[in-house]
């Protein structure tokens, strides 16, 4: 389709689809191929190994229905998924239908393979059902709406004039794009997951082409190269199979959802992720809010504060996530520019269970990058290091109750809440010593 760009992934479903489609009609003639080797084996008539035959398609007919419904459900990925050992299940069976002497009459025999056929038939009905759902629920939708979006003209309004000519982020022409793609997702009232395809790969089209160093507190004075690459959509990568996104306090969020794997990345020090990605907020909520500032950052970037950009408050806001997750691992990205230090994070990250920490160094943003500039413009001052180092923690929890402990143990080995005095002792408060831990999102 002209003007889209199909992800390798929707390649590699194709692929896996097509080969659980041929596995699926494998199974269905095998039994032909076999049959009259099968009738010589069990001493069956035509008219017996007929009715196995037909308890496939009988098993296959009747449960079509059931079986898309349950691809709807499912989603694609584990409908096929748990066909697929169905498969392997019913053909070990199969071959295990015992025959000669000890058999018992032809009927027995011919009612164990019919039966198992029958199963089998059962498993293959929703083959197609889970492919189509797999490839059409939002993969080829999501392609002709960006193929759509695509071919609009631009058209400035709002954002072109707040962030790429008051501000700089992106250039004139790119920002007038951004307005009419957006204004049109806007006017054509999307399913709620198809909008969210469609809002992602407008921010990933508007990132690839912005002129910033990475984070939207400040831009470039004379425009990176890529600015000067004209916007285009791309269907995003996708995975097959149902997804949610949730609005929630991170607290909340931890208490409502159960995992097997949990992923932290909490702001580490004064910059929020809403002041750190402002653009792309106003960009989803269209919203047009007030502006303050060069970086034409929203109004509600000093009103929607986190405990997590405070020194004295983001021990306690992680304490307050972490006794609420629910997950046999934990994995939490930390900065060696945090308020709380790595020693802490480690004390309370061991009392849960074995950790495993790596560190990966990255050069710092903005400041060392481009200097640090007063209002007028003017370079001031000296900026810092070069690098800082990003510290990945993987825990496997052993129980809940191992939180308590690792607060108690933190305490024991004087780690201290942010802001108490060295000669202060240590509060064994579960509350309050967890200041002395680490951060989280």
């Amino acid at each position: 389709m002209p003007g889209t760009s199909i992800p390798r992934t929707h390649w590699g479903l194709v692929l896996l689809l097509a080969a659980t489609a041929t596995a699926a009609y494998l199974c269905r003639v095998n039994i032909s191929v076999a049959g009259a080797l099968v009738m010589q084996e069990y001493g069956l008539t035509q008219t017996q190994m007929g009715w196995v035959f037909s308890a496939f398609l009988l098993g296959y007919t009747l449960l079509m229905l059931p079986g898309g419904l349950l691809a709807d459900s499912w989603g694609s990925k584990r409908t096929l998924a748990l066909l697929a050992w169905g498969w392997v299940a019913v053909t070990i069976l199969q071959a295990a239908v015992p025959s000669g002497p000890g058999a018992g009459s032809a009927l027995a025999v011919v009612g164990l393979l019919a039966g198992l056929r029958f199963v089998m038939g059962a498993l293959a009905s929703p083959t197609y059902p889970a492919a189509l759902e797999g490839v059409s629920r939002w993969t080829a939708p999501a392609a002709r709406l960006v193929a759509e979006l695509n071919a609009l003209p631009g058209r400035a309004g709002w954002f072109t004039a707040t962030y790429c000519e008051r501000a700089r982020f992106l250039r004139p022409e790119n920002g007038a794009r951004v307005d009419a793609i957006r204004d049109r997702i806007e006017a054509l009232g999307l399913e709620p997951e198809l909008e969210a395809i469609a809002l992602t790969s407008l921010v990933e089209a508007a990132d690839r082409v912005d002129s910033t160093t990475g984070v939207q507190m400040a831009y470039l004075k004379q425009w990176a190269p890529r600015a000067h690459k004209p916007l285009e959509l791309r269907v995003p990568e996708m995975l097959p199979g149902a997804g949610s996104a949730s609005e929630l306090d991170a607290r909340d969020a931890a208490a409502r959802f159960e995992a097997d794997l949990v992923y932290l990345d909490p702001p580490y020090n004064q910059h929020s992720y809403l002041g750190n990605y402002h653009v792309w907020e106003s960009v989803v909520r269209w919203d047009r809010p007030e502006v303050y500032g060069v970086a034409m950052k929203r109004i509600d970037v000093r009103e929607r504060g986190s405990a997590f950009n405070r020194r004295g408050a983001i021990g306690d806001a992680l304490h307050g996530v972490l006794e609420q997750v629910r997950a046999r691992w934990v994995l939490l990205s930390f900065n060696d520019e945090g308020y709380l230090a790595l020693d802490a994070v480690r004390a309370l990250l061991g009392g849960l269970g074995e950790v495993t920490e790596q560190s990966l160094e990255h050069p710092r943003y903005i400041g060392h990058r481009i200097g640090i500039y007063n209002p007028r413009g003017q370079k001031v001052g000296i900026p810092g290091k070069s690098r800082n180092r990003e510290h990945l923690f993987l825990v496997r929890v052993e129980q809940p109750a191992a939180i308590d402990r690792a607060v108690a143990g933190a305490a024991r080995g004087g780690v201290r809440p942010p802001g108490s005095s060295p000669g202060a002792p240590v509060p064994v408060t579960l509350a309050s010593k967890v200041a002395a831990g680490s951060r989280l999102l």
